[in-house]
């Protein structure tokens, strides 16, 4: 059984109550059995840790503000990637045998001449795990921002997973107006300021999701404090198996920039050694520069 975190959960998790803003709490999780010697104030810390989220009021969600209009149309970690709808870039790939045959039907005979089929490219994929647990209350609205710029952004090339003890999808909620999207991520059960599983999340994600969005040109943004109880032997099996598969791993903590800062959690001192990089989260301005300034890695 996994001992909680010395580093959290903090007072961050006691700032942000759905009940008040119209929600209620869902079901409980299963909650994990009890250790035979262990204090009640550990235990209790312990048990939530492990507690299933609650549904909000889509009025808890606040629509994002105009900084989102300013997150580039390619972020500077993302490459060029072959498509057939995207952008007409690069040298010619093959040749566009329609246009050839109408050309030399013009010119009444065959020839050497023909007409290139440029390149489609469009960016690699984005894919955003984002915690919402208790802890990560503070930064609610700044990272729901950063999310539906993202989808809005690359409507097919990103993709947003909300998780706490379990994982959601809300792409497709992203995509439409911001009235629609909030409904949509109220009907989500024990999902919202619960406990954190992420090892087992990003198990859970991989088993799911990863056929359609793990590729070796993904990038994966994990958007966490790094808070949590799983084991962290989970954890690193489920970040080996993201690097195996090519793709690259930020990690995205709003605590980075405090005065002191350093990756103590278990969870953060586990995953270091596969991320491709760990930046700050707190602000606008992080995430504006996160998308405009962070080159791929080298």
């Amino acid at each position: 059984m996994a001992e909680a975190d010395p580093d959290g959960p903090g007072e961050a998790a006691a700032n942000f109550h759905p009940e008040q803003d119209g929600g209620e709490e869902a079901p409980r999780a299963p909650q994990p059995p009890a250790p035979a010697n262990d204090t009640a104030e550990r235990w209790g810390a312990l048990r939530a840790s492990w507690q299933a989220g609650k549904r909000v009021s889509p009025d808890a969600f606040r629509a994002p503000p105009a900084w989102t209009s300013r997150l580039p149309r390619r972020a500077a970690f993302q490459t060029a990637v072959p498509s057939r709808r995207g952008e007409w870039r690069g040298k010619p790939a093959a040749i566009d045998w329609r246009k050839t045959a109408r050309r030399w039907a013009r010119l009444g005979v065959p020839g050497l001449e023909v007409v290139p089929l440029p390149a489609r490219r469009q960016p690699s994929r984005i894919v955003l795990l984002w915690d919402v647990s208790g802890s990560m209350a503070e930064v609610r609205d700044v990272s729901l921002a950063f999310a539906y710029g993202l989808v809005r952004n690359f409507p097919r090339q990103a993709a947003v997973f909300p998780f706490g003890t379990r994982v959601a999808d809300v792409t497709r909620a992203l995509r439409g107006p911001f009235p629609l999207a909030a409904a949509e991520l109220a009907r989500l059960e024990g999902l919202w300021a619960g406990g954190t599983r992420i090892g087992g999340v990003l198990t859970d994600w991989l088993e799911t999701f990863a056929a359609r969005w793990l590729r070796p040109d993904t990038t994966v943004l994990i958007l966490s404090d790094g808070w949590d109880v799983g084991e962290p032997e989970v954890l690193e099996r489920a970040v080996r198996r993201i690097c195996a598969a090519g793709s690259r791993i930020y990690w995205l903590n709003p605590l980075q920039a405090t005065p002191g800062f350093a990756p103590r959690t278990r969870a953060l001192r586990t995953v270091r050694p596969y991320v491709a990089g760990m930046f700050p989260a707190a602000s606008p301005e992080d995430f504006l520069r996160l998308m405009r300034h962070v080159p791929l890695p080298q």
